[in-house]
C-alpha cells in the first residue's frame, strides 16, 4: 500500500506501475488511492481495524522508537489544542510530500507529481510565519489538483498553528528520516502504533 502511494507520488503512472510490477492489479492501485482518500476520516472516527492491534503491539523496536518519537511530539502539540486524529492527519500530508520528494532523488530520479512551488523543499527552506502561511496554502492548492493529489488533500487544512512547532515537525522529525527506504511493513507499523495510541486515549 505505502509503496504504491510512494510510486504514484514519485510520478509513475498507473500503467507504468502495472508494467513494472505485474503481480499488482488495477484494483490494488484503486485500493491504495481509496485508502489515501479515506484515511483522514478513519483516524478521526477511530475506525481503523481493531484486528491489527496485536500487530502494532508487537512491532519491531525500530518502528516502536519512531512511534514513540512521533507520539511524544504529539503530546507537545496537544497543548495547542491539536487532537490526536488531527496530528495523524497532518503527518499523512507531510509524509506524503516528503516521500514524493524522495522519489525525485537518486536512485529513483522520477519526476515529481507535486508542483515545484509546493513540494517538500519549499517547506524545509522556510521558517516562522512564512512557513505556516506556505504550508496552509500548499494543502489548499494541492486539494484542488487533479487525481491522487486531490484524493489526499481534498478539504485539507493546516491544524498546526504554531510556526515553531510546525518547523520542528518538518525539519527534526520528518526530514531527517528517509521514509522511502523503510519497509512498507515498518511504515504500516508506525501508523498502526499511532492509531492504537489514539484509541487508548
Amino acid at each position: 500500500m505505502w509503496d504504491i502511494l510512494g510510486w504514484l507520488g514519485g510520478g509513475l503512472s498507473v500503467t507504468e506501475i502495472l508494467t513494472d510490477y505485474p503481480e499488482l492489479s488495477s484494483e490494488d492501485i484503486k485500493a491504495a488511492l481509496q485508502f489515501a482518500y479515506q484515511f483522514k476520516d478513519k483516524v478521526t472516527e477511530g475506525s481503523y481495524s481493531s484486528t491489527r492491534t496485536s500487530r502494532a503491539e508487537s512491532m519491531p523496536k525500530d518502528s516502536s522508537a519512531l512511534v514513540n518519537k512521533l507520539w511524544n511530539y504529539c503530546n507537545i502539540l496537544r497543548d495547542d489544542g491539536l487532537s490526536y486524529g488531527d496530528y495523524v492527519e497532518q503527518l499523512t500530508f507531510l509524509l506524503f510530500l516528503k516521500m514524493a520528494h524522495e522519489r525525485t532523488q537518486p536512485p529513483y530520479n522520477q519526476p515529481s507529481i507535486v508542483p515545484e512551488e509546493y513540494d517538500w523543499p519549499s517547506l524545509v527552506e522556510l521558517d516562522g510565519i512564512p512557513l505556516e502561511h506556505h504550508y496552509r496554502r500548499t494543502v489548499e492548492i494541492l486539494g484542488k489538483e487533479p487525481g491522487m493529489l486531490r484524493a489526499i488533500f481534498q478539504k485539507a487544512q493546516n491544524k498546526i498553528q504554531d510556526p515553531a512547532k510546525l518547523k520542528r515537525l518538518i525539519a527534526d522529525l520528518i526530514d531527517k528520516e528517509s521514509w522511502s527506504t523503510l519497509d512498507a511493513d515498518v511504515k504500516g507499523d508506525i501508523y498502526e502504533g499511532l492509531l492504537q495510541k489514539t484509541r487508548k486515549t
